[in-house]
């Protein structure tokens, strides 16, 4: 399913290399699963900031900083393969979207209350 990504803030940048059309475009790709998670949300409540590097010991870093709904997610990794990398960070988001819409989801706040009680 492909979302309609028009009017979602989506910045995709790097310090020390040069961002091509074809890692845009891979990062999109990767981005697409956690924006279908996300559909629910207002577009101009998602905002996601993507940061490719390269470090000194050959290897690329992917950072990802996400505003969802007012709540801030991060999500980092390092991999010898850029794609790899990307793939390691969207996972991590991806999990962070989830605990998320569970704890936003009916009934957490009950599930939570019931824990502290204590029962004699």
């Amino acid at each position: 399913m492909l979302v309609d990504r028009r009017d979602i803030d989506i910045q995709i940048s790097s310090d020390n290399i040069k961002v091509t059309d074809s890692m845009r475009f891979l990062v999109n790709e990767k981005l697409e699963k956690v924006l279908e998670k996300i559909a629910d949300v207002e577009d101009d409540l998602k905002s996601f900031r993507v940061v490719l590097n390269k470090v000194p010991d050959s290897n690329f870093e992917t950072k990802i900083d996400a505003l969802i709904n007012g709540k801030r997610l991060f999500a980092s990794n390092g991999n010898f393969v850029l794609e790899t990398s990307i793939i390691g960070a969207v996972s991590d988001l991806r999990r962070q979207v989830k605990k998320l819409k569970s704890e936003s989801g009916r009934g957490y706040r009950l599930r939570r209350e019931m824990k502290r009680f204590k029962f004699f």
